[in-house]
C-alpha cells in the first residue's frame, strides 16, 4: 500500500479542518469515531483505514474523491 497517498488524504483533511476551523471533537462526535482514534489518525498516523476514510466524508458532507489528491 502506498503510504505517501495515505498521508497527502491525512494532509488534506487536515487542511479542511484548518481552514473551516473544525473541532476533532465535534468531527469525532459528527462521524461517530472515538476523539483520540480520530486524534491518532490525523495527527499520529501515516494510513487511514477506507471506513475512517468513508465516515469522514460523510460527517463533512463531502463527496468520497473530495479528499482524494489530484493527479
Amino acid at each position: 500500500m502506498d503510504k505517501s497517498f495515505d498521508k497527502k488524504v491525512i494532509a488534506n483533511i487536515n487542511e479542511y479542518i484548518a481552514a473551516n476551523n473544525l473541532s476533532i471533537r465535534k468531527i469525532a462526535d459528527e462521524a461517530g469515531i472515538g476523539y483520540h482514534r480520530l486524534w491518532s489518525i490525523l495527527v499520529q498516523s501515516n494510513s487511514i483505514k477506507l471506513s475512517d476514510y468513508v465516515t469522514i466524508c460523510k460527517a463533512f458532507c463531502e463527496p468520497l474523491e473530495y479528499f482524494m489528491p489530484k493527479k
